[in-house]
């Protein structure tokens, strides 16, 4: 596992800073905050990713998105595309969301045993195609796929090289 120590403690904080943000909320109070926030994501939607995207789904592809994010924020923002989100869960009773993690943070080794727990649900033998990032915590996750597809800058590509010389890899500092 790649997760450094820092890195898990930052989502820590992330995702406390969003449970205080959220608590006693239910999903009708977030509903105007989120449809805005989806609005500003979709302006930032890549025409060539919508293309992956949508010949995937032609060929027959599953298309999961797995975040460390609230899954109920990235649902929001992505539910005009054909995917399945798998993200961090925030617990509810009775609708109203408690401030507290519903499981473990989708983060590091907890996306590979997300995808893991979602394709046992579904009775489905896994055969991941290519996987996509832009940080060095989801090595694990993109170790399942065939084609390992990552985004970043030098820093980024020079880790992820040393670990995976038949990495893809797209430089955004050009």
């Amino acid at each position: 596992m790649l997760t450094s120590a820092r890195t898990a403690s930052k989502q820590k904080y992330k995702n406390q800073a969003i449970g205080y943000l959220i608590k006693d909320l239910s999903d009708m109070h977030l509903s105007q905050t989120l449809q805005d926030f989806s609005n500003k994501v979709r302006l930032l939607y890549r025409p060539s990713i919508l293309i992956t995207i949508d010949r995937a789904f032609q060929e027959g592809c599953t298309l999961l998105v797995v975040t460390a994010s609230p899954s109920f924020a990235i649902k929001n923002c992505v539910s005009d595309l054909p995917v399945i989100v798998l993200g961090t869960e925030f617990e509810k009773e009775e609708n109203i969301y408690t401030g507290l993690l519903k499981s473990e943070n989708c983060f590091g080794q907890e996306k590979v045993n997300r995808i893991n727990k979602w394709a046992a649900s579904k009775n489905i033998t896994l055969n991941v195609q290519s996987a996509w990032s832009d940080h060095l915590s989801d090595f694990d996750m993109l170790s399942m796929a065939a084609k390992r597809n990552w985004i970043g800058g030098a820093q980024l590509q020079k880790l992820v090289m040393e670990l995976d010389a038949e990495a893809n890899f797209l430089n955004l500092e050009h």
